[in-house]
């Protein structure tokens, strides 16, 4: 209890920090490089963030693993990973729109214990650990429980327009799926469907360090979690579908 504790408040600390570099720096950006083919963006705002959450971690916890979006994999041999996003949304983030997070998650021998989304601009912090549910800012939150596809919202993330991404847009128009959105963060797509702000979550092509906290602040808020063809969703998959048990099902079918 003592070590969850201690993992809750370090957790959420040096989320909130590290999105206070992020507010600091919105709106004030110059220097933007691209990091692969599809015009993924890279800021002196990533790289700050990230330096300040990984110097707090080297701090209190000198031989934890390390997985971070920007400075890449620290295997310290360690039973403990840190899975780290320090700006999910880096796109928004450079276009001035106001819509972005810091993600943080710590796990064990691959089990997410706990994890952190907070967005800096609307001063929102999602967190959850292992078995005490999730919350919104102190009060807790579920997902929701519409079940019919012509009324669901369903969040989505991809990485880039191809054939697949076609392909999932076919399925949701031809099973009635009305409302599909990407808003530009897959972190806080995930938070906001914990929040019953969306009904279901599907991301194509995700990275670990894009979804790590987001899947047990969704999981602890009631969804059903698997990757797009209904298996078990684990560290090495690329898609992820989290819902109530009825959409998902309607969605992994």
């Amino acid at each position: 209890m003592l070590k969850e504790l201690m993992f809750k408040n370090f957790i959420t600390k040096i989320a909130v920090e590290a999105g206070g570099i992020l507010r600091e720096k919105f709106g004030k950006i110059r220097g933007i490089k691209f990091k692969d083919k599809f015009g993924d963006p890279v800021t002196e705002a990533d790289y700050a963030s990230e330096k300040h959450i990984i110097s707090a971690i080297r701090k209190k916890f000198p031989t934890h693993n390390i997985l971070s979006e920007e400075d890449g994999n620290h295997n310290r041999q360690s039973d403990y990973l840190w899975i780290i996003d320090p700006l999910d949304g880096t796109s928004n983030f450079t276009m001035d729109i106001p819509f972005f997070c810091v993600s943080i998650a710590v796990a064990r021998k691959n089990k997410i214990l706990a994890g952190v989304i907070y967005d800096p601009i609307h001063s929102e912090l999602f967190f959850a650990e292992k078995g005490n549910g999730a919350s919104l800012n102190g009060k807790k939150i579920a997902i929701s429980n519409v079940s019919k596809s012509r009324l669901s919202r369903v969040m989505m993330a991809w990485n880039g327009i191809n054939a697949k991404t076609l392909d999932v847009l076919k399925m949701f128009s031809d099973n009635g799926f009305a409302k599909v959105r990407a808003i530009g963060s897959a972190a806080l797509g995930l938070a906001y469907v914990a929040a019953g702000r969306g009904d279901a979550y599907m991301s194509l092509g995700c990275k670990l360090w894009d979804v790590a906290a987001g899947v047990i602040i969704i999981s602890e808020a009631g969804a059903k979690i698997s990757d797009i063809s209904g298996k078990k969703w684990d560290f090495q998959s690329s898609t992820l579908v989290a819902a109530n048990k009825i959409l998902h099902s309607k969605i992994t079918k």
